[in-house]
């Protein structure tokens, strides 16, 4: 019975880690804000350079909000993908600033 709730339970987390694609989450705080890009610091102190496409969304408490209404300390959660070499921002999601 443990061996068929094992599979069972390999199996369905197996769909889940699929269902997010090639995308990076990075959570963490913003650092710095220029044109097109951000610069995150994550939980282990990294710094990731972000570029923000111009139909990027970036929601705030359920709404929209601009590339400009983004300031460092806020925390972030970035659905991101690898282009080239550049981390490209598919989904930003603002939290607040601690």
């Amino acid at each position: 019975m443990r061996k068929v709730l094992l599979f069972v339970w390999l199996a369905s987390s197996v769909g889940t880690a699929y269902a997010h694609g090639n995308f990076e989450h990075i959570l963490g705080t913003i650092k710095e804000v220029h044109p097109g890009t951000i610069l995150v610091e994550t939980r282990q102190h990294q710094i990731r350079t972000v570029s923000l496409p111009d139909k990027v969304p970036i929601l705030q408490d359920g709404h929209s909000i601009s590339w400009k209404d983004l300031k460092p300390g806020q925390r972030v959660v970035i659905h991101a993908k690898k282009s080239a070499a550049v981390l490209q921002a598919h989904e930003v999601k603002v939290g607040k600033a601690p």
